[in-house]
């Protein structure tokens, strides 16, 4: 995709677009299991540890807010101009004890 030329829906002719990018993660927790049984059967609430996030599917689309065509494209693949701070926090969170995703 060149970013120096802006995009026009092949649908409608318009150039008003959002770009949406889905992400689907997969969390992994350490469970204290010496007392899991006993938590089980008093339903009391079981310790458990944050362990690790991984990515396991991602699909990054624009959508035309006129008509609502959807275009599919590849954000690693776009040029390095565009930014997103809430992906740039992501990635950096899983390379962090205490990830941050505030602000």
């Amino acid at each position: 995709m060149n970013t120096e030329n802006p995009i026009v829906c092949t649908k409608c002719n318009t150039k008003d677009f959002v770009m949406k990018r889905e992400a689907t993660y997969l969390y992994t927790y350490d469970i204290d299991n010496t007392n899991i049984l006993r938590s089980l059967m008093n339903t009391e609430e079981t310790p458990y540890t944050f362990n690790n996030r991984e990515m396991v599917g991602e699909d990054d689309f624009l959508i035309c807010k006129n008509c609502g065509e959807r275009y599919s494209y590849s954000l690693d693949k776009v040029n390095s101009k565009i930014k997103l701070t809430i992906v740039q926090r992501a990635i950096r969170s899983d390379h962090q004890d205490v990830p941050e995703f505030l602000g």
